[in-house]
């Protein structure tokens, strides 16, 4: 391995990208669902929506959680 290969590993760039789309369409999931919320006709309905929308935060924590985990140690700032 090319130390051009060994200092951009390819695997690493596109869990990276693939990580931020679906990032983002956690975020778009939430943000329609706080949408209809708002727009919501009744509390049954609203309930639902809710059960959503937590569940959606969770993997959001979640996902941040890991992200904090696997930021490199290199990166972080001294405290």
């Amino acid at each position: 391995m090319s130390c051009i290969e060994e200092s951009l590993d390819v695997r690493d760039t596109t869990s990276t990208l693939a990580r931020f789309v679906y990032a983002q369409r956690l975020d778009d999931r939430i943000r329609a669902l706080c949408a209809k919320a708002v727009k919501s006709q009744g509390p049954t309905e609203l309930h639902n929506i809710f059960s959503e929308l937590r569940a959606a935060m969770k993997e959001h924590i979640k996902r941040l959680r890991r992200l904090a985990i696997d930021f490199p140690e290199s990166q972080r700032r001294a405290v």
